[in-house]
């Protein structure tokens, strides 16, 4: 009983996907870099408190 390969339409539809959720995750990571950087100035520029900063970083 030996399985018959893939199709090649199956194998592109797999590396679609993989690339579709790969940069959607470097986009998060990014975004999230980002995000620490530049905290410390936010936080500064804006006065905000310990509550006020951790609600800037949720969103």
């Amino acid at each position: 009983m030996t399985q018959d390969p893939p199709a090649p339409a199956s194998q592109r539809t797999r590396w679609f996907v993989l690339i579709a959720v790969s940069l959607g995750l470097l986009l998060a990571t990014v975004d999230t870099s980002i995000l620490y950087v530049v905290m410390p100035l936010l936080t500064d520029e804006l006065s905000a408190s310990v509550s006020e900063s951790l609600w800037i970083t949720n969103m």
